[in-house]
C-alpha cells in the first residue's frame, strides 16, 4: 500500500483567500522517479488553480473576496494502484464554481488508468456509462422538485462521456464525474454517479478484474 501525506498551501492575499489540500504520494523507505512525476502533477495543478484566479482578479477591480478551496480523497489504494479525486472550489460570495481532476495511476505499471482500460475492448464503454447514468437521472426524475425537473430532463438529453471524463475508484463501484459547469447554471456541485463493480463485471477488462477487482 502507497503512503498519502497531506500538504496545506493557506494564504490570504488582496481579494482572495485560498486553503489548497494537496497529497503527497510515498513509498516507505525507497524513491519512485513515476510516482515524484505524479506529485510533481498534482502540486503544478493545485498551482495553476491558484494563478488563473490570481490572473483573472488582476484584470478586475471589483475587489469581490473571492475563496478557493481545494479537497482530495483517497478513494481506493491497493497493490500499488491508487485513485485520488480533488475537487477545486471556486466561492464568489454565494456562488460557487466547482470542477474535479481525478488521479488514477498503477505504480507497477506505472502508468495512468483511463476508463479504456477499466473495459473489454469490445465494449463501447462510453455507451454503456451514458446509458446507465441517464438511467439514474431518469428514476431521480420520479422523486425531484418541479423547480429542477427541466433541468434534469435536460442532463439527461446532454449526458455525454469523453475518453478524458473524470472517474475515480472505489471498493465497490467505479464514479463518473461531472464538474458543474458543465451541467447548467442551476448546478454547482459536482455530479457523481456511480457503476456498481458487480452490475457491470461483464464489461469490464481482464487487466481491471485481476489487479483491481480481485
Amino acid at each position: 500500500m502507497l503512503i498519502i501525506e497531506n500538504r496545506i498551501i493557506e494564504k490570504e492575499e488582496k481579494s482572495v483567500r485560498y486553503t489548497l489540500n494537496y497529497p503527497i504520494i510515498k513509498l516507505l523507505n525507497r524513491e519512485n522517479n513515476f510516482i515524484n512525476f505524479i506529485n510533481k502533477k498534482i502540486y503544478e495543478d493545485v498551482l495553476c488553480f491558484k494563478e488563473v484566479v490570481q490572473q483573472i482578479l488582476s484584470e478586475d477591480e471589483s475587489n469581490i473576496l473571492i475563496n478557493l478551496l481545494t479537497e482530495y480523497t483517497v478513494t481506493f489504494n491497493e497493490n500499488n494502484i491508487i485513485s485520488i479525486p480533488i475537487e477545486f472550489n471556486q466561492f464568489i460570495g454565494l456562488y460557487n464554481i466547482s470542477y474535479i481532476n481525478s488521479y488514477n495511476y498503477d505504480f507497477n505499471l506505472e502508468k495512468e488508468i483511463k476508463l479504456k482500460d477499466i473495459f473489454d475492448k469490445g465494449i463501447d464503454y462510453k455507451k454503456f456509462l451514458t446509458d446507465t447514468i441517464k438511467l439514474q437521472l431518469s428514476k431521480t426524475l420520479e422523486c425531484c422538485e418541479k423547480e429542477i425537473e427541466d433541468e434534469l430532463i435536460n442532463l439527461i438529453y446532454s449526458i455525454k462521456i469523453y475518453e478524458d471524463q473524470p472517474f475515480y475508484l472505489e471498493n465497490e463501484g467505479l464514479v463518473i464525474c461531472f464538474s458543474s459547469y458543465e451541467m447548467g447554471n442551476s448546478i454547482t456541485n459536482i455530479l457523481e454517479f456511480k457503476v456498481m463493480y458487480e452490475d457491470a463485471i461483464d464489461y469490464f477488462s481482464d487487466y481491471f478484474i485481476s489487479e483491481v477487482l480481485f
